[in-house]
């Protein structure tokens, strides 16, 4: 039998870079090594990540999670759907998209539904963003953007390309699944800079899917993955040491997506360098989330040269509620604003008591 610890699966959301079950912060700790019965797992670890293969033993992964839920752990499942370079049709060919949606269901019915109570939910998508496109469709993705190859690095672009159409697809299999089982995506992002990092990462390009990133070197909502740091949770198979730190109350704003260029990649990496340098801990809001994310900064670093209208006025509430801005020149007219050099030369980062 196995052991239920809850009524219905876990209802996951991200609250200011902090995983959260209902109202209550979690920090899961995924062991993805063996998870064969009787296999041994490093103390800490709080759940196990069990792959399914199609064509593979069901009867098995359900003794398996059966026996890892009795040990007292959670499951996370990894779906091995052949995303995307198994795909042998087009992602517009509807049968593909139906026969993976059956997939999907079967895992739904004799998996998730036993498991569900002490599951976390399923990995989707497993990999890095360098997936093939064809030509036709990079350009008429440009298109609709209003993008030029002139002012950014084409390599990129395609990267952000790669990203929105198979995030997309990944987004339209994931309603295939029961209602409070929530999706997860692995996504390497190793050989990208800071900058573009923090650019693919922003989470509203993934607002229905749980991030899980390998060789993230800025802070993002999700879980690292064979990381140095424990972050808001981890996956992998040994796990790093925890170093406790202070609330985070300075943040980068990333440029609305149509003010990217590649001069403003390059001031948001001066952006992130500098708030690295510091060595106090940080976070990044995209500015269209910057009027929900900003309780509790202090400090807000921007590339003035990149912002909207929409930034601007909410730049003008950050100041208003007792916030400081940081700009490049400190060019922005705004109360109390500092350059990037005299914010560098604070040498004191504490935080105030907020508006």
């Amino acid at each position: 039998m196995l052991k239920m610890m809850r009524t219905q699966a876990p209802e996951l959301s991200w609250e200011l870079g902090k995983l959260c079950d209902a109202a209550k912060v979690i920090r899961p700790l995924i062991f993805e090594g063996n998870s064969e019965l009787g296999a041994e797992i490093p103390n800490g670890f709080t759940a196990v990540k069990i792959k399914v293969d199609f064509e593979g033993d069901w009867i098995k992964y359900l003794e398996q999670a059966q026996y890892w839920i009795d040990a007292g752990y959670q499951i996370l499942w990894g779906l091995d759907l052949g995303l995307f370079d198994q795909l042998v049709h087009p992602l517009e060919n509807e049968e593909q998209f139906l026969d993976l949606s059956k997939k999907i269901e079967r895992f739904s019915s004799e998996l998730w539904s036993p498991c569900s109570a002490s599951s976390l939910g399923a990995v989707l998508y497993s990999g890095a963003l360098d997936i093939s496109i064809d030509n036709e469709k990079f350009t008429e993705w440009l298109a609709e953007r209003d993008l030029s190859l002139d002012s950014f690095n084409k390599e990129f672009l395609f990267k952000v390309s790669c990203r929105d159409f198979y995030i997309r697809y990944v987004d339209l299999l994931s309603t295939k699944l029961s209602e409070h089982c929530a999706a997860f995506v692995e996504i390497d992002v190793r050989g990208m800079s800071p900058s573009e990092q923090a650019l693919i990462l922003a989470k509203e390009h993934f607002e229905h899917l749980h991030l899980i990133v390998k060789g993230a070197e800025v802070p993002f909502d999700g879980l690292q993955w064979e990381a140095n740091t424990l972050g808001a949770g981890f996956v992998g198979t040994k796990i790093p040491t925890w170093e406790a730190q202070n609330d985070v109350n300075i943040a980068i704003l990333v440029p609305a997506e149509q003010q990217n260029s590649s001069l403003s990649i390059k001031n948001l990496a001066s952006l992130i360098q500098a708030a690295q340098e510091i060595k106090h801990p940080y976070r990044l809001i995209s500015e269209q989330n910057l009027i929900e994310e900003w309780h509790n900064l202090d400090y807000l670093l921007v590339s003035s040269e990149h912002l909207s209208r929409l930034g601007i006025r909410s730049l003008q509430g950050f100041v208003a509620a007792g916030g400081i801005v940081v700009s490049h020149k400190g060019d922005l007219g705004l109360e109390g604003e500092l350059n990037l050099n005299q914010w560098e030369q604070l040498g004191e980062y504490s935080g105030r008591d907020y508006v």
